[in-house]
């Protein structure tokens, strides 16, 4: 199945999240790796290698841990930046939402603003990402 490349812009203030959640993928992807070598499924090898490779590519397109203050553009295939924006949103954004709405008083909690835009951001692509991939493949989407 062809990889069409398509292009993300990531604003200045979502870069770190969602370079913590491409990081987080790759991770992911080599674990499936590894499950499917470990259990010898000869026949998902080369799919779940090639999306590591995807996955790997999208990272190289980063800023540095120490650079992530501009706004950035990347490009890759629908599937993985769908699959990256929803790790965004559930691994990475979530549960510093969650720890932050746990600190009291609430006043205190400086950051659950710049949050909330980050899961907005995040689930909004996430969403959009794979419809648009569920379209292309002439899968029926909800509206």
């Amino acid at each position: 199945m062809e990889h069409t490349q398509h292009e993300l812009k990531v604003p200045a203030e979502h870069v770190a999240h969602f370079r913590a959640a491409v990081a987080r993928e790759i991770a992911n992807d080599a674990d499936r790796l590894k499950e499917l070598v470990s259990s010898w499924e000869e026949d998902e090898i080369p799919t779940a290698s090639a999306q590591l490779n995807r996955t790997v590519d999208l990272f190289r397109q980063l800023p540095a841990e120490n650079d992530l203050e501009a706004d950035l553009e990347v490009r890759s295939d629908l599937d993985t930046l769908a699959q990256c924006a929803e790790e965004m949103a559930r691994r990475i954004v979530e549960p510093k939402l969650a720890d932050e709405l746990l600190i009291g008083p609430m006043e205190g909690a400086t950051e659950i603003d710049p949050l909330l835009a980050s899961l907005r951001w995040a689930v909004d692509h996430a969403v959009e990402l794979h419809a648009t991939y569920a379209r292309e493949r002439g899968w029926k989407v909800a509206a």
